[in-house]
């Protein structure tokens, strides 16, 4: 019985992680990205740019990643 509620818990503790997890990536998901490799980076000033045009709710700096 202590095995059985011992594996439930860990269960339980393990989905609800996985589904706060797929919550944020469904959260963060861009509609569409914007990248210069060959300018060095984006353009200072295009974010500014992006989040004045019409339909764009929110404009993110690109992040890199971690090593």
């Amino acid at each position: 019985m202590m095995v059985t509620l011992g594996l439930s818990v860990v269960l339980t503790q393990t989905t609800i992680s996985q589904a706060k997890a797929d919550e944020v990536n469904a959260g963060l998901a861009d509609v569409a990205s914007v990248s210069a490799p060959r300018l060095g980076g984006v353009p200072h000033g295009l974010l500014d740019d992006v989040r004045a045009l019409p339909g764009v709710m929110a404009a993110a700096p690109p992040r890199r990643p971690r090593c």
